[in-house]
């Protein structure tokens, strides 16, 4: 009897199996006809609606009771079918709809979820989610009207996987209930993700409304708050069953994703006491002390490996709390908190945005501090090359200056971009309109053309309340700094307002600090610069590296703690994008072109600070470690605006003549430059020597000089160019005798370029200089042969206490050209 009944059983099993698998694969059918053109086939919805309510779902819930093998085929297919109906009404046509019917239809669906295995379900909310995201009203719609169904499934996820292994925080019915499945138990990063993700989608539906998931499924709702506190409050909360601890330490990064949808999971009491935990923890870990008002530090509240993964837990901590609603009257917990996250000395934008958010619901945001203490706290944050990060500042100092009293903020913010600000507070608030514009979101971002007047017209107004003297010398650092920071917008159209405005900052002796924050900048900036040229350099020569070649010697991503599979590692990569983001401003080299042309746009302040200006034009030319020469487009482009900055700011080096040392190394770099192969610059290097009223180079030799750098000019200027008396008036030497030499050589140098190429449109220039060579003595041709044999020996430098200098040749050298010129007699060729 015992045997029959076995078999019996068996048989029956046998036949749930296959009516399950015949009815999944029926499911799949109508779901393959509906997916065709979205739909377009379909001539009434009604018998599918009525298909998946009265047979699918209770089909589903039986295999789930019966523990059916075949439940996760039947929910796979149930699923498939809902969501080919869901894309198929996005819009009223034909038998669809549109958003409104199928929203009214996805409220029957729960089953859907709550019956299927935990892999399928995460699936299923997963697909809607993403479809919404992407813009399905359809998708928006349903996965609204499925709240109530989802929000407790997602709770189920993150029982199941809270361990890693799907047994962690579940309690016994349910690791009975789902024994069978434990290969689809879903990790609960991913499941903490999905969470935020839905909750994000359903705010944008409803304006940013709050407590979406606490109105739809309440008993979810508390167990997902319950998640986000200390785990000994966390059993306090849930009444002390509910919630049971993991062998090991919460990772920050479920933290995080978890606190992002705590606002939709609790009133302002419960956000305000979860996030209470976190903050503790966060400010404890990032080694700040501890605030007047929170609970102590919980060490187990979560595992960071970086004290970035403590900023972002800290960052949606606040941002939870400043979202739940302003502070009640009784506490005064909140200033202390936004201070405390002021204070910290790490670069964490999405923790000062929060804080700026929280200190403007703060009962008493008075009690903030000194707006000036806060400014020169942030003010290296200001110039940042992170444009979250200045923007973090910026709104934090605004938020500081609206509490302090320090200007109007409901005016600051209403201004027009045209209106003259009277006070620092006002200017911050314009750079934060100016910063916090992200030029490069093609898809949600703004018109750029519109936000580059815009930016314009607001920098113009600052730069004439500088003018105006409506803003003081204790606001020159400040603005400088912010304009330090614009210069790492990528958009050149906002460039050219902030060079005029470093012309009026600098300008006056009364504004000194600004001239000091834009060498600072400029000198630190050109180090960073040069290291990467020469570390470039270096790593090219050890690959053998050819242009366009790129050889990645970066190691693979480093192992993290508890980063064990796909989904911990996606949602740290997630925390770390969110919470400190990477992105392309201005290029390295192409700031450092920008720097130098602040700095020339001011040619007062240059010309009251021409030693400092000068070393650095020495430290840019010097020779490298190895004694090599620097060389490359980024370089020379630098060198173009540097050559400038002398020509205008430093009166072509001559403002350093007299300076023992620093004015023959000056004047050495720009008769190097005369030979440049771009002729922009070797003309620039001739109008800076043409200003040092040398006696073989007058104003009109250097207008000589510069149409001989023109490759246009050159031809017909070398015609009429005679350095030798002729037999008529006309024919008059430029220079007298005994300046023949020097001016000789000079020329010389500018003709080097043309020496080089043979063929081509070119080789009449060639021509042209060898034929005015020719007319030169032996001594004339120096540079001739200085270039050709200078390979022989590299550039050396000699160190002193204005640091590198550039030395032209060695005794070896000099003997070797002199030698080859044949001039210098005896004393020389025995040198030789």
């Amino acid at each position: 009897d015992e045997s029959d009944s076995e078999e019996e059983n068996g048989e029956e099993e046998e036949d749930d199996a296959s009516a399950t698998e015949r009815a999944a694969r029926s499911l799949g059918v109508v779901a393959a006809a509906v997916e065709v053109y979205n739909g377009a086939r379909v001539e009434d919805y009604e018998p599918v609606f009525d298909l998946i309510r009265r047979s699918a779902l209770p089909a589903l819930k039986t295999a789930h009771l019966a523990g059916n093998e075949r439940a996760s085929l039947l929910a796979s297919r149930t699923h498939r079918l809902c969501l080919a109906c869901v894309d198929a009404h996005d819009k009223v046509a034909g038998a669809s709809g549109g958003p409104d019917s199928i929203a009214r239809a996805a409220g029957d669906w729960g089953i859907a979820l709550a019956r299927a295995p935990p892999g399928d379900s995460y699936a299923f909310v997963s697909s809607l989610r993403s479809r919404a995201v992407d813009g399905s009203p359809a998708a928006a719609a349903a996965l609204s009207a499925l709240l109530p169904a989802a929000a407790p499934t997602i709770a189920r996820l993150l029982d199941l996987g809270w361990s890693g292994s799907g047994d962690g925080g579940s309690s016994k019915d349910d690791s009975k209930e789902y024994s069978k499945d434990d290969s689809r138990v879903v990790d609960a990063d991913a499941a903490a993700a999905l969470l935020g993700d839905v909750c994000d989608v359903l705010s944008r539906l409803d304006d940013g409304e709050v407590e979406i998931v606490l109105r739809a499924a309440p008993a979810a709702a508390a167990e997902i708050a319950a998640r986000c506190e200390s785990s000994k409050n966390a059993r306090r909360s849930v009444g002390g069953g509910g919630l049971k601890s993991s062998k090991n330490v919460t990772p920050a990064r479920r933290r995080w994703a978890l606190l992002r949808a705590l606002p939709h999971c609790a009133a302002r009491d419960g956000v305000r006491r979860a996030t209470a935990d976190a903050i503790a923890w966060a400010l404890g870990a990032m080694g700040a002390p501890a605030v007047d008002g929170l609970p102590a530090a919980d060490s187990g509240y979560a595992a960071a490996e970086a004290a970035a993964d403590a900023a972002a837990v800290l960052a949606a901590a606040i941002a939870a709390r400043a979202a739940a609603g302003p502070e009640p009257r009784s506490e005064n917990v909140d200033v202390r908190i936004a201070a405390a996250v002021g204070d910290l000395e790490g670069e964490y934008p999405a923790a000062l945005v929060a804080a700026a958010d929280l200190l403007a619901g703060a009962s008493d945001p008075s009690a903030i501090g000194s707006f000036g203490d806060a400014v020169s706290r942030h003010s290296r944050r200001l110039k940042s090359p992170s444009r979250h990060l200045r923007v973090g500042a910026l709104r934090y100092l605004c938020a500081v200056a609206d509490a302090s009293g320090e200007c109007d903020a409901a005016d600051a913010r209403a201004a027009g971009a045209n209106d003259t600000p009277r006070s620092l507070a006002e200017c911050l608030h314009r750079w934060l309109k100016v910063n916090e514009v992200d030029v490069h979101d093609v898809v949600g971002g703004p018109n750029v053309m519109e936000f580059a007047k815009t930016a314009q017209v607001s920098i113009a107004a600052m730069r004439r309340a500088v003018e105006q003297e409506a803003l003081g010398p204790d606001a020159a650092e400040a603005l400088a700094t912010c304009a330090l920071g614009a210069l790492h917008i990528r958009l050149a159209t906002v460039w050219p307002e902030t060079h005029k405005l470093f012309g009026a900052l600098t300008e006056r002796n009364a504004f000194e600090p600004a001239w000091t924050a834009l060498f600072e900048d400029l000198k630190s900036h050109q180090t960073r610069c040069l290291d990467a040229h020469d570390a470039a350099a270096i790593l090219a020569a050890a690959h053998g590296r050819k242009k366009g070649e790129w050889h990645d010697d970066r190691s693979g991503p480093d192992a993290r703690s508890g980063a064990s599979n796909e989904a911990a590692e996606a949602l740290q990569r997630r925390m770390e994008s969110e919470t400190i983001p990477t992105e392309a401003g201005t290029e390295r080299w192409q700031r450092l072109g920008l720097l130098l042309r602040s700095v020339a746009s001011s040619p007062a302040a240059a010309s009251r600070h021409p030693a400092p200006l000068a070393g650095l034009f020495l430290a840019y030319n010097a020779p490298k470690p190895d004694g090599s020469r620097r060389a490359g487009k980024a370089w020379r482009a630098g060198l173009r605006e540097w050559l400038k900055v002398v020509k205008d700011g430093l009166s072509g080096g001559k403002a350093v003549r007299s300076m023992a040392g620093t004015g023959d190394a000056v004047r050495v770099i720009l008769e190097r430059c005369v030979g440049a192969d771009e002729p922009d610059l070797a003309t620039l290097a001739v109008r800076c020597l043409g200003q040092w009223r040398l006696p073989h180079l007058t104003p009109d030799n250097a207008d000589r000089l510069a149409r001989v750098t023109d490759p246009n000019t050159m031809k017909d200027e070398l015609i009429a160019l005679r350095v030798e008396p002729g037999e008529t008036e006309d024919q008059r030497a430029v220079v007298d005798p005994e300046n023949r030499p020097a001016f000789a050589a000079l020329v010389v140098r500018c003709l080097l370029p043309r020496l080089k190429r043979r063929t081509g449109r070119f080789a009449p220039h060639r021509v042209a200089a060898l034929r005015w060579i020719s007319r030169l003595d032996p001594p004339e041709i120096v540079p001739l042969i200085h270039s050709v044999i200078s390979p022989m020996e590299p550039l050396v430098g000699r160190v002193d206490g204005a640091g590198v200098r550039p030395t032209i040749g060695t005794p070896w050298l000099d003997a070797l050209v002199v030698t080859a010129s044949g001039h210098g007699g005896g004393e020389m060729a025995a040198t030789w």
